[in-house]
């Protein structure tokens, strides 16, 4: 009644009786009966992984959108400091030159002399205004050159 070991071991490496209820067989005849709303899922389910990855890959993260902030203030400060430089420099002296012909004219009255004094402050305060113009010039350019927001991000 027992069966020989070549028996047993032809049984044991044939299909096996019943795992599951489903054997690839049956499975594969299944995917047969359904291959249209199979296929038509797959169809679906590719589209709209590809339209996740299109709008990630497409659209500007926060941290873009912070570096290209940066870098647009930092090239319109470095394109308009200079200018503003050289606008006061041009105020300064036409003050400047307006004191020298005052003074060349050589009227001391005291309405002329409050007009010197007067002029001579606002020189002081464009000269510190154009200093703190050139300093915001310059720090601006450091930063520009040190700065991450021109350093390639990924």
């Amino acid at each position: 009644m027992g069966d020989s070991p070549e028996v047993l071991q032809a049984k044991s490496l044939g299909k096996p009786e019943k795992s599951f209820g489903l054997s690839f067989d049956k499975l594969w005849g299944l995917a047969k009966d359904y291959k249209e709303l199979l296929s038509s899922s797959i169809a679906v389910l590719s589209a709209i992984l590809a339209g996740i990855t299109w709008v990630n890959a497409h659209f500007a993260t926060e941290e873009e959108v912070s570096g290209l902030e940066c870098r647009m203030l930092a090239n319109l400060n470095l394109q308009l400091l200079p200018h503003e430089l050289n606008l006061m420099s041009v105020r300064i002296d036409v003050k400047q030159a307006d004191i020298n012909r005052l003074r060349q004219a050589g009227n001391t009255t005291e309405p002329i002399v409050n007009v010197l004094v007067q002029f001579e402050n606002q020189v002081k305060e464009m000269t510190a205004e154009r200093e703190m113009i050139k300093k915001s010039y310059d720090d601006t350019l450091k930063k520009a050159v040190d700065s991450s927001c021109y350093k390639k991000t990924k």
